[in-house]
């Protein structure tokens, strides 16, 4: 049995650009690598909706941040308020610049 840890990079990643201004949640601007549904960039949204309670969603967007449609992407979910959960969903790995983990 080997002690090397797999250093293989993750084949899809979701890396964290910025925090979005002007939601009633707390939404995030992410570029994904490859793309996701043809997507580079996606917001995703976690809020605790009146009546429906917690839900997390995906939603195609241009590199600013801005939304192309509301249309709930693969990896949206209801029950929690997780971006980590979302992406994972979508089979991204999330990343956050300056929060890698150490060697």
């Amino acid at each position: 049995m080997s002690d090397e840890k797999d250093e293989t990079p993750p084949s899809k990643v979701a890396t964290f650009l910025k925090q979005l201004n002007g939601w009633r949640s707390y939404a995030a601007l992410y570029r994904c690598e490859p793309p996701h549904e043809g997507e580079e960039y996606v917001v995703v949204s976690a809020v605790d909706a009146p009546y429906s309670g917690p839900e997390t969603y995906i939603f195609p967007a241009n590199a600013d941040g801005t939304t192309k449609d509301m249309a709930e992407m693969p990896g949206s979910f209801r029950g929690a308020l997780d971006h980590y959960t979302a992406l994972a969903r979508a089979g991204y790995e999330r990343k956050v610049p300056g929060y890698e983990k150490a060697p």
